[in-house]
């Protein structure tokens, strides 16, 4: 049982096949974007975050036992009548310090916590993608070879089937035959 095809324009399929090139090209670039923007990301939580929260951990470490020792000393030092000093603003330092370590331990968790997380997002995300990366490797050349061979044949089809479609219209060629082609399409293992 055959089937029949009415092409009205070949500039269709010819535009077609240009925008099926030029999704190919801009989903490529969208792809290696997206790969470089996730290594970025990935590198900027486990690397910079990372490195910079344990550097800042320490440096807050310092600063707490400087604050506990100037607080010691405040303790130990006699007022000039023989009483001891008040310590609060010792101690609001101490609290302070005190309060910016956990600060910086809790950061150092989160950064672990959302590595992690990244790690799972861009698998997620890497998975689905590749689907996608292998359509354009694969599915879009082997698209546009099957196109190239459909336009060719039907050119080929509209070029010598002329003089019997439209007598009068055969010595217009194919350009007047581009809007009244019809193409009996059989089916075949190539297809």
């Amino acid at each position: 049982m055959g089937a029949y095809v009415s092409v009205e324009s070949f500039e269709a399929l010819q535009r077609l096949r240009v925008a099926l090139c030029r999704f190919a090209e801009v989903a490529g670039a969208g792809l290696d974007e997206a790969d470089a923007e996730l290594q970025r990301a990935r590198d900027w939580v486990k690397v910079e975050q990372s490195g910079h929260w344990k550097r800042e951990a320490q440096k807050r470490a310092e600063l707490l036992t400087r604050a506990k020792g100037a607080l010691t000393r405040k303790k130990l030092m006699p007022t000039a009548l023989g009483g001891r000093p008040s310590c609060a603003e010792e101690e609001k330092e101490v609290a302070r310090a005190t309060q910016r370590v956990e600060e910086a331990r809790q950061k150092m968790v989160n950064v672990r916590r959302w590595s992690r997380q990244l790690d799972h997002e861009i698998l997620t995300y890497q998975a689905v993608a590749s689907g996608l990366s292998q359509a354009l490797a694969g599915d879009v050349p082997n698209a546009l070879a099957q196109l190239d061979n459909m336009l060719a044949a039907l050119e080929a089809y509209a070029t010598a089937d002329a003089p019997q479609v439209q007598g009068s219209v055969a010595a217009g060629g194919v350009a007047g035959l581009e809007s009244v082609a019809r193409v009996d399409v059989r089916e075949s293992g190539d297809a």
